[in-house]
């Protein structure tokens, strides 16, 4: 979707689908919902690094000066859409399994994660 291989987003209905999936999995009673919760949250985490490492970071790696600089802040502004996303679409889990279990909230960690990931990795070439 952020790099332009899905043209028309998720639409209202395709959104609240997925959404009362994630609502479904997470409310489960007992520790199955649990157990959901924290497997949802491992893979949001995972499938952003993963993201991140297969997809940003090469798209970074052969570029230089104010093309490397105008590329990271393209990658960048595209990295904070899809964390607003991700963010409306988990909210129950960042809502309450969050919280309670007192994780990285999903934005802090995609943030995170971006750091970690691609400003580590072009820092020294983007600052100077």
């Amino acid at each position: 979707i952020i790099d332009g291989g899905f043209k028309e987003g998720l639409g209202h209905k395709m959104f609240m689908l997925l959404y009362t999936k994630v609502y479904n999995l997470c409310a489960k009673p007992g520790e199955e919902g649990k157990k959901n919760s924290f497997e949802l949250y491992d893979r949001y985490r995972d499938s952003i690094a993963s993201y991140l490492t297969e997809k940003v970071l090469p798209a970074l790696k052969d570029k230089q000066d104010v093309y490397l600089l105008s590329e990271f802040v393209k990658k960048w502004e595209n990295h904070r859409q899809m964390i607003k996303w991700h963010i409306k679409l988990f909210s129950y889990l960042d809502r309450f399994h969050i919280p309670r279990e007192k994780l990285t909230a999903l934005h802090d960690l995609g943030v995170d994660q971006f750091n970690k990931i691609i400003f580590a990795a072009v820092k020294k070439e983007v600052r100077s």
